[in-house]
């Protein structure tokens, strides 16, 4: 695992410095030519420039995926607190989106307070980017303990009386058609084109079903088309 990670840390700052050349190349090009040059020609500098931005994107999620094979540092998180972080790291998203978040009391685990928190920043990130045209998000986080029995029936039941801490995340986004669940949590997949506004990396949702199963739980979607998606988290509740 350690070595993994060396080698992910080499491979991106090999990657991160030509791309930044790029874009101080392409912004001084812009810069120096000014109206000289067609709006044709402002146009491909912009797209060379937005393009490595994206890169560096893609890098940076690559950079937390591969992070997470490390040993889990497992100690008692105050999952209150946790949001509370993860909302403070996108306020400008929700302020740009006029978002409005309403989360009930949440409990406290045993878990990762750093993948925890990326957990959540990734998917009230995601609610955000998928939100409607035109139409403030809302995004709710709700808690309940449950038992085997509220798991999908894709997941193998465990034995016994196992009980789960139940987090869900509900919005009025776009929502998706329930047939593309299983494509939504493999890395590099989205479902939208990469033209579309609402073309994402591909890589969130990954890293979502990564951090649960680092926590001995599961995440399971549910949606529909223009009537918002549910993000349900399930962390095991060990005796």
């Amino acid at each position: 695992h350690d070595e993994l990670e060396q080698i992910a840390h080499a491979v991106s700052h090999d990657l991160q410095e030509p791309l930044r050349k790029i874009q101080i190349l392409s912004n001084r090009l812009m810069y120096v030519a000014g109206e000289k040059v067609d709006e044709e020609t402002r146009d491909t500098l912009g797209r060379i420039n937005n393009s490595a931005l994206r890169m560096h994107g893609l890098i940076d999620d690559l950079m937390n995926l591969t992070s997470l094979v490390k040993e889990e540092q497992m100690e008692p998180v105050d999952l209150n607190i946790a949001l509370k972080e993860s909302l403070m790291e996108i306020d400008e998203q929700v302020r740009d989106k006029g978002a409005r978040i309403e989360a009930g009391n949440l409990p406290i685990i045993t878990g990762d307070g750093r993948q925890l928190k990326t957990l959540f920043k990734a998917l009230l990130d995601n609610a955000i980017k998928f939100s409607k045209e035109g139409v403030p998000p809302l995004i709710e986080v709700g808690y309940e303990q449950v038992g085997k029995d509220a798991l999908d029936n894709d997941i193998i039941k465990p034995a016994g009386d196992q009980q789960f801490v139940l987090i869900t995340f509900h919005d009025n986004g776009i929502g998706f058609d329930n047939q593309f669940i299983g494509k939504m949590f493999r890395i590099f997949q989205s479902l939208h084109k990469r033209e579309s506004a609402y073309a994402g990396k591909g890589i969130g949702l990954a890293l979502c079903q990564r951090i649960m199963a680092n926590h001995g739980g599961h995440i399971t979607a549910q949606g529909a088309p223009g009537s918002g998606a549910s993000f349900r988290l399930f962390f095991p509740i060990k005796e």
